[in-house]
């Protein structure tokens, strides 16, 4: 349907501010690696000591998802999404004046964490509110947006670190995070854009021409999608009582349960493979392109399986499922694969089947409503720092006591499988929700 109405052309404006944020925040955050060498001169520390602070922000913004929900719900996506970036802007600026590994870990991690993912929320809202059947093929877009964003930060942050040490980059890099601002400027909701002066195609409506569009908004979208219309909508009942009838849906238990386990192995093949390499005897250099693999793979990827789910019209939770079941499938038998080919055909299945967090993303607005897709979203994001604190740490205790890393790929991809098998129980589960 190509109704300026319900599909305004404005959103893919919204789409492409959205993209640029997620690289923005996360591809600074993903490119720690630059620093850490830096960082282990100018502290005098040990790697093992200095490694845990690349995860720190990820883990302790997305265990604040839930209040960054309640966050979205008051104060609205295009507040929250500046916010986002004001707050990243303070953190990283801040590290400048670290003088020891503690005041370090908690600049670089506590602000600009919490920055990002409110930022998340916000724009992940907007592009849900502006999306329908489009909505796999945008995800896989934010997941391409945040491939790219990993090799240009990566980039721009060693020619900082080469021209003005790694406190000067900590500045500069604070800096343009400020772009986040910029692009949260664009976070307007659906609701407000028709008039709205950043909306290059609003047309002057005379007062009957504006109740008959939105007249017109109502019953199409109605009839599409039942009561899911805009997606922050302000609700009556409390965040503690919208979560409880959450929790008690079997469709949001599933995805939960699902993204968790995903999220428990996603990082392993990205944190151990090139170290895995190292120990097989690559190069160094050659082994760290095996980094720049993922993303590569991950950019094509990500809109190749989000084009075929929306041209077959699958299921995004049947298509996360097939995703997942791929994925894992390659994770498993992957410690076989012990030559430099092998190892880059692991970096290659691994980036190009990573659109499993677009696809199940889609899956909550589809089962659960585009009303609840803020306050799922909040929850599933604190799940996700759980998930990405404990599946590296349990993998690196599988690495030593095996001194090796093949089981730790392996528990990685039987994760993976059960998660992509668990996604079966849709078709009982959809029988019990009938009858509640």
């Amino acid at each position: 349907m190509n109704d300026p109405v319900s599909n305004p052309r404005y959103r893919w404006i919204a789409l492409i501010a959205s993209g640029l944020a997620y690289s923005l925040c996360f591809g600074m955050l993903q490119s720690v690696g630059v620093l850490y060498p830096e960082w282990i001169r100018a502290f005098q520390a040990p790697a093992s000591y200095l490694s845990f602070i690349g995860s720190f922000p990820t883990a302790i913004g997305c265990m604040a998802g839930p209040i960054c929900g309640v966050l979205v719900k008051t104060f609205g996506c295009r507040t929250c999404g500046i916010a986002g970036g004001i707050l990243t802007f303070i953190g990283r600026c801040s590290c400048y004046f670290a003088t020891s590994v503690p005041f370090l870990a908690i600049a670089y991690s506590v602000l600009p964490g919490i920055g990002a993912v409110l930022t998340l929320v916000g724009f992940s809202s907007i592009v849900n509110s502006y999306f329908i059947k489009e909505r796999s093929i945008a995800e896989s877009v934010l997941g391409g947006g945040l491939c790219f964003g990993n090799f240009f930060t990566a980039f721009l942050l060693q020619k900082f670190v080469e021209a003005f040490s790694w406190e000067g980059a900590m500045l500069l890099s604070g800096a343009v995070s400020l772009n986040v601002c910029v692009c949260g400027m664009f976070f307007i909701p659906k609701g407000k854009i028709a008039d709205h002066p950043l909306n290059l195609w609003k047309v002057h409506r005379t007062t009957d021409q504006h109740l008959n569009e939105l007249n017109h908004k109502t019953v199409s979208e109605t009839s599409i999608h039942g009561d899911n219309t805009d997606v922050v909508q302000k609700s009556q009942d409390g965040f503690l009582t919208r979560s409880r009838q959450l929790w008690k849906d079997p469709f949001f238990l599933l995805i939960a349960v699902c993204d968790f386990l995903t999220w428990m192995a996603l990082l392993i093949p990205y944190i151990q493979l090139t170290e895995k390499a190292r120990l097989l005897g690559v190069e160094p250099n050659l082994a760290a392109w095996l980094s720049s693999t993922f993303g590569i793979a991950g950019i094509v990827g990500r809109p190749t399986t989000a084009g075929l789910s929306t041209y077959f019209k699958i299921h995004p939770l049947w298509a996360y499922s097939i995703n997942q079941a791929i994925l894992g499938a390659a994770t498993v038998f992957s410690p076989h694969w012990t030559s430099i080919p092998g190892l880059f055909t692991t970096a290659v299945l691994v980036g190009f089947f990573s659109n499993g967090y677009g696809f199940i993303k889609t899956s909550v607005a589809v089962m659960i409503g585009r009303q609840h897709f803020v306050d799922a979203y909040s929850w599933m994001l604190f799940l996700e720092g759980v998930a990405i604190c404990a599946g590296p740490f349990l993998a690196g205790m599988l690495a030593d006591a095996t001194n090796s890393y093949d089981w730790s790929f392996r528990f990685s991809g039987l994760l993976l499988l059960t998660s992509a098998s668990l996604c079966l129980l849709k078709i009982p589960l959809q029988k019990v929700k009938a009858t509640l």
